[in-house]
């Protein structure tokens, strides 16, 4: 998620929390609702459904489970493997899943991976 997606999700979850009638039109249709609030929705949404659940009561256990992270999703795009093998600055990439965090800082020498399981 970018700073913009970021930024957005904490202003649609502020929103929820001062507000009710909002929060109630965002689970009924959370597209047509976000574009009206904020002007836009989030930045990879092209075909993708929405799904807005209320997790608000303390007294809920609510268990998310993700996609399951794809080896395609953590191909490198062409500028950081120009990086990674031309020099340049240093970049950090991490991914999270469910499994735990994948981190890789990608040099001018190397790539060094690091991977990360909560127990």
């Amino acid at each position: 998620m970018n700073s913009n997606n970021n930024q957005l999700y904490t202003d649609i979850v502020n929103k929820c929390w001062e507000d009710n009638y909002f929060k109630h039109k965002l689970i009924k249709d959370p597209v047509e609702t976000i574009c009206q609030e904020f002007g836009k929705v989030h930045d990879a949404s092209d075909g993708k459904q929405f799904v807005v659940i209320d997790q608000t009561d303390a007294n809920v256990i609510n268990i998310n489970i993700p996609a399951r992270p794809s080896m395609n999703d953590l191909e490198l795009s062409d500028a950081q493997l120009e990086n990674i093998s031309g020099g340049g600055s240093p970049a950090l990439f991490v991914a999270w899943s469910s499994y735990g965090c994948l981190a890789t800082v990608a040099t001018g020498v190397g790539l060094a991976i690091a991977y990360f399981k909560d127990k």
